[in-house]
């Protein structure tokens, strides 16, 4: 069956998710926290 997303695999290794994951979370932290007023505070948990 040909992937539903052309040029990227949509399966991400087991072995690699947790990497993936934490990778994900941080750049989403770092770039909410250039876009927010100071008053908030980004916490990943």
């Amino acid at each position: 069956m040909k992937s539903p997303f052309p040029e990227m695999d949509p399966f991400i290794e087991g072995n690699n998710w947790s990497s993936f994951r934490h990778n994900v979370i941080t750049e989403m932290q770092r770039q909410l926290v250039d876009q927010l007023p100071r008053r908030y505070l980004i916490e990943v948990e």
